[in-house]
């Protein structure tokens, strides 16, 4: 009897593999969705840096008879993760362009590698296009 009792005290090399490989999964699998949720806070981020562009264009168009070009308008922001383009600048229209930076971790980005504003005349919510819909916060 003293055997069992003794068996039964200790924890087998089994049961602590078993406990380290669901602790294995339950990691990968938070470290999987913490690493989204940072790609998309800097999404969000380079969405918030082109909406002050686009103001910007608007305050450099309504005291020049043409949209400006990135100079114009004001310094890029400062984003380690996206680099910030006017693409297109003319008396009527502009695109402004976040283009993820390469070598960083938001290459992995793969929904919205490049997000654009423009100005077309159209309504605020129609101003926005991507290359995926998911780029944009509903």
């Amino acid at each position: 009897m003293r055997k069992n009792a003794a068996r039964e005290a200790g924890v087998t090399l089994i049961e602590l593999m078993t406990v380290l490989a669901i602790i294995g999964v339950l990691a990968s699998i938070a470290i999987q969705s913490y690493a989204k949720y940072v790609m998309q806070s800097r999404r969000a981020q380079a969405q918030v840096h082109l909406f002050s562009l686009q103001l910007s264009q608007e305050r450099w168009r309504a005291n020049h008879s043409t949209y400006g070009t990135l100079p114009n308008i004001g310094p890029a922001p400062a984003n380690p993760f996206y680099d910030f383009s006017v693409t297109q600048n003319t008396a009527t229209d502009f695109t402004i362009t976040a283009s993820h930076k390469a070598g960083t971790s938001q290459v992995r980005d793969t929904d919205c590698q490049t997000m654009s504003v423009t100005q077309q005349g159209q309504s605020a919510t129609n101003l926005l296009h991507a290359e995926s819909a998911a780029c944009w916060p509903k």
